[in-house]
């Protein structure tokens, strides 16, 4: 996952990005599978299965809180792997293909984890920056004054 130095930052769009590339290969791939007439009822039946769990996956909901993106990013990256596996499968039993072969998407490139970084970079100065204005403000606000009493001015004695 890492291009380098710095490790990979997975963002929920990297993850929505597979999980509709997935979605759509794997209609694709179904619609192979459903109109092949070589394939044994147990492959079928597998391969339900696997399009079950690709659908399963393409659908679940991802959000920046989630602890598991990266975890959840590399197992869309392995269904890709299997998909691919699939239609060789698909190929190798003569099924006439009803839609475009899927590839597999390759590694992102170093630039797009460096332009990540980047961008986390500039955030993290903007919160900063933001903070220290902020800050001297906060600190000197306290709570209201104590006023010291006024000395009283001295009485004047009257004369009688």
């Amino acid at each position: 996952m890492s291009s380098g130095i710095l490790p990979s930052i997975i963002l929920p769009n990297d993850i929505r990005i597979v999980q509709s590339r997935l979605s759509a290969a794997a209609a694709g791939a179904d619609l192979t599978a459903n109109a092949c007439a070589t394939l044994d009822p147990d492959v079928k039946k597998a391969w339900q299965a696997k399009k079950a769990d690709i659908d399963a996956y393409a659908s679940t909901e991802v959000s920046i809180f989630t602890n598991t993106t990266a975890t959840f990013y590399e197992r869309g990256l392995s269904l890709e792997k299997e998909l691919d596996a699939w239609q060789a499968k698909f190929d190798d039993l003569k099924c006439d293909p009803k839609s475009v072969r899927f590839v597999p998407a390759p590694p992102e490139s170093a630039g797009i984890d460096l332009a990540k970084w980047l961008t986390v970079g500039v955030v993290a100065a903007a919160a900063a920056y933001g903070i220290s204005r902020v800050a001297p403000i906060i600190l000197a606000w306290k709570t209201p004054r104590e006023t010291k009493p006024v000395a009283a001015a001295p009485r004047r004695r009257r004369l009688a």
